[in-house]
């Protein structure tokens, strides 16, 4: 059922043609790649989903998930799904982690914390730094588990079919 779901989900190009999107995408829109499940195209999603998830880009995530995809051609429907991680309900702890892994590095590794802040604006963009270096970080960890999970994943369950298959052809021999 739900092979057959994403089939008919994703097999409607044709209302997408003469829309705003078609028009500023072009032909981009309909790469295969964009709305086939493949190894390749499934990985890069999540990993560009997986990517803006953890960066501060909460109203723009999803538009920058589905520009992405376009650019990068992976599938446009996971990384725009994925990217939701990221949500009002756990945003809050997201940017928390973020900000302390940023002064971690800040402080302890970079050693900036001599730094005398003066004012607000100076608190601000202090703040702002540790917060952007966390989710990079914190971003790219995460965007590179998904892909090589995925990928392993993948080729294991690829393999178990591969067996599963040889083992039914083996033990159910077609009578010539």
């Amino acid at each position: 059922m739900t092979r057959k779901w994403f089939k008919r989900t994703l097999d409607q190009k044709e209302k997408w043609k003469n829309s705003f999107l078609h028009s500023l995408f072009g032909e981009r829109l309909f790469h295969r790649d964009l709305w086939h499940v493949s190894r390749k195209s499934l990985a890069g999603g999540l990993a560009l989903g997986l990517f803006l998830a953890f960066t501060p880009t909460v109203p723009f995530h999803m538009v920058l998930a589905a520009i992405g995809a376009i650019l990068f051609r992976v599938n446009l429907p996971v990384a725009v799904l994925v990217c939701w991680i990221n949500n009002p309900f756990t945003m809050y702890f997201i940017y928390l982690y973020d900000l302390k892994l940023g002064r971690f590095l800040f402080e302890r590794v970079v050693n900036l914390s001599s730094h005398v802040t003066q004012g607000r604006w100076e608190i601000f963009m202090k703040n702002t730094s540790y917060l952007w270096l966390g989710s990079f970080i914190l971003s790219s960890l995460a965007a590179l588990a998904g892909y090589c999970s995925t990928r392993v994943l993948w080729r294991y369950l690829t393999v178990q079919r591969w067996k599963k298959r040889k083992f039914v052809k083996i033990n159910n021999p077609v009578n010539p």
